[in-house]
Formats: structure tokens, C-alpha cells, sequence
């Protein structure tokens, strides 16, 4: 494919213009090159960005950049909208299978009250407890006391 790209601008370029013929005419730009010249040497780029060290991490040679020329700019898909919904559908489901099997956390008196369940002891003091660790936490860390990026003031 470049080489008839090659041939056909070859083709649409005019004969009489040499390597040093000038640009714009008219005295003007005297001694510039014209860049549609095909008698000019192309651009030959052997790498960008040499290491110093040697280790050719940061190398890219000419074969790289020929290899990158027509691919996109982004990252290409790797599954189809129905794959990805299969497995999204398929997570939720799993997790609310895991959610359904787990045992009940501990509730707090609020709850036990509104359920009906205040007459039971072991269920009342389980909730205390919960409650007191809650009230606790809250007493160390007042609202507003969050990250507040090392700011003492």
C-alpha cells in the first residue's frame, strides 16, 4: 500500500521542480526546500527518547512507531455489552444470595422496641451493647472531624 501511495504522489508531482526549488516563488524564499519535494529523503526516525543506561525501556525504535501508526488512540473493548450485563446480573445475584444467608446483625433498642422484641434479655443487652460502642464512637469522633487534610485550626 505505500508503494502505490509512493508512486501516485510521485505521479501528481510536478516535473520541473528540483530538490532546491524555491518555495512561493517570486524571489521570495530564496534557498528553501520544498516539502512535497519526492526527491527529498523522507523523515527516518530511529528512536525517541534513547536511555541513557541502556536498559531500552524508554526506547522506541522505528518498528514500534511504524507498528502504532494506524492503531486507535484509546483502549478497545474486550467484551460485548451483553457479556458485561451477564456478569454484572450474575454478581448481583450472588450477592444477594450471600446477603439472604447471613446472619442478622445486632439491632438496636429502637428496632428491638418497634419489632415487639423488648421482653427478651438476651436480645436487649446484645443491643446495649451496640448501642454503648455506637454512642462511643460518636463521643471520639464529633461530627465535622473527619480527614481534614492536616488542618489543626
Amino acid at each position: 500500500i505505500e508503494c502505490q501511495m509512493l508512486a501516485m504522489m510521485a505521479a501528481r508531482a510536478p516535473a520541473d521542480r528540483g530538490p532546491q526549488a524555491e518555495v512561493n516563488g517570486g524571489g521570495r524564499g530564496k534557498g528553501k526546500v520544498d516539502p512535497r519535494d519526492p526527491s527529498r529523503p523522507g523523515l527516518h526516525v530511529t528512536h525517541l527518547n534513547p536511555n541513557p543506561l541502556g536498559g531500552g525501556d524508554l526506547m522506541q525504535t522505528k518498528e514500534t512507531i511504524k507498528a502504532g501508526v494506524f492503531q486507535p488512540g484509546h483502549r478497545l473493548p474486550t467484551m460485548t455489552l451483553e457479556e458485561f450485563a451477564q456478569i454484572e446480573v450474575t454478581e448481583a445475584q450472588e450477592r444477594a444470595r450471600r446477603q439472604a444467608e447471613a446472619p442478622p446483625g445486632p439491632r438496636r433498642i429502637k428496632q428491638l422496641e418497634a419489632d415487639g422484641d423488648e421482653d427478651d434479655a438476651a436480645l436487649v443487652e446484645e443491643a446495649a451493647y451496640h448501642d454503648r460502642g455506637w454512642d462511643a464512637f460518636k463521643d471520639e469522633n464529633p461530627k465535622g472531624s473527619g480527614n481534614r487534610a492536616h488542618k489543626r485550626f
